[in-house]
């Protein structure tokens, strides 16, 4: 009987400091009572869900479900998580996109990549300069530990078709996926993590530099630009990008990544009179240059970063702007610089609305 009220009990005192679970909840309400849903049971199955889910121990006993599935079945509840050889782990959507399950279609593919060189040609005229970024996939990076039951021969992938219709249009293109696939063996440090869906603090930091030294021809004043302190190897990983896949599964325990090594870049910065008025259209990649003050030390505070196309981020992520409350025009017109960023997975959703949105703006069909 006394086990049997602990959950209560901590309920009511939580009296064992228990965690919270990492990712997004949503909280069942309190169920209303009505004779018709009295009579018909439907309200002691809401009393039962709500209860179920205010319950004192709900994170404890979320995180024991979950951590016996993974040690024991090596399954996990987590949607959209894959466990893959050796215990790497994958964002389905990017193994996926690999193996070209998604794809947008050959001729929405071309519309796109028509629209985005008319929108750069129409921006040009008015001294704005346009460049896509496409950040690497995990799935075409770690080809070896996504498991077999999810690998397939395939060639038609968005990012093979986008990015030969970009060049096809003449779009400026910084095509970091390739460059991952081509400095695997090269570089003495993991350019993607094992825990992770992001590229590391250190592959992000490389990508960030090739981009600084493209765009830093397009102006006669020279731009910051940053150097990076002697690197200490560590086998702890401290950002929650290098192991954000692992969190969202919700287990008691660490997964092992004592053989991986992970690196923690400090930059100094060597600043110069000239800040270019950026704007950034992408996904959560654009967050670990973000986090390491790329944009804020590179480019004009007012510099901007639109996630997703929907919410509009300044130096303050805690306080986004939809993109209905912002005059768009305006937005882009103050700009010298129109940056996309986003994985090649989210070719799928390119670019976010965003060239819609110009398109009717500045009339171009």
């Amino acid at each position: 009987m006394s086990v049997w009220f602990i959950p209560a009990v901590q309920d009511m005192t939580e009296f064992i400091k228990i965690p919270g679970l990492f990712g997004e909840t949503v909280n069942t309400p309190a169920p209303t009572y009505s004779d018709s849903l009295f009579n018909s049971g439907k309200f002691a199955e809401e009393c039962e869900r709500y209860y179920n889910d205010k319950s004192g121990l709900r994170n404890w006993l979320v995180r024991l479900r979950n951590q016996l599935h993974f040690s024991i079945l090596k399954k996990q509840y987590t949607k959209n998580v894959v466990i893959g050889k050796e215990n790497y782990l994958f964002g389905k959507r990017y193994i996926e996109s690999a193996y070209g399950a998604i794809f947008n279609g050959t001729d929405t593919i071309e519309e796109h990549a028509r629209l985005t060189a008319v929108l750069k040609d129409t921006l040009a005229q008015k001294g704005i300069r346009l460049i896509v970024l496409i950040a690497p996939g995990k799935g075409f990076y770690y080809p070896e530990y996504i498991p077999d039951s999810y690998q397939r021969k395939s060639n038609r992938t968005n990012y093979r078709f986008y990015t030969e219709a970009f060049k096809k249009y003449g779009v400026p293109l910084i095509d970091f996926n390739r460059y991952f696939m081509d400095e695997k063996k090269h570089q003495p440090y993991p350019l993607f993590t094992k825990l992770g869906t992001h590229w590391s603090n250190y592959g992000s930091l490389l990508c960030a530099d090739s981009f600084l030294k493209t765009i830093s021809t397009w102006w006669k004043e020279p731009i910051t630009r940053f150097t990076i302190d002697p690197l200490a190897p560590t086998h702890e990983s401290r950002d929650i990008d290098d192991a954000d896949l692992y969190s969202s599964m919700n287990l008691f325990y660490k997964i092992n990544d004592r053989d991986f090594t992970y690196v923690y870049p400090r930059l100094r910065f060597h600043h110069t009179g000239f800040k270019p008025d950026a704007l950034f259209i992408g996904d959560s990649f654009y967050w670990n240059w973000f986090m390491m003050n790329i944009p804020s030390e590179v480019f004009n505070p007012c510099s901007n970063f639109l996630y997703y196309g929907e919410q509009l981020y300044d130096t303050d992520p805690s306080a986004p702007v939809s993109v209905n409350d912002i005059d768009l025009k305006n937005e882009i017109e103050k700009r010298q610089l129109v940056v996309f960023l986003f994985s090649e997975t989210n070719f799928v959703h390119y670019p976010f609305g965003f060239i819609q949105k110009a398109c009717q703006i500045y009339q171009i069909k």
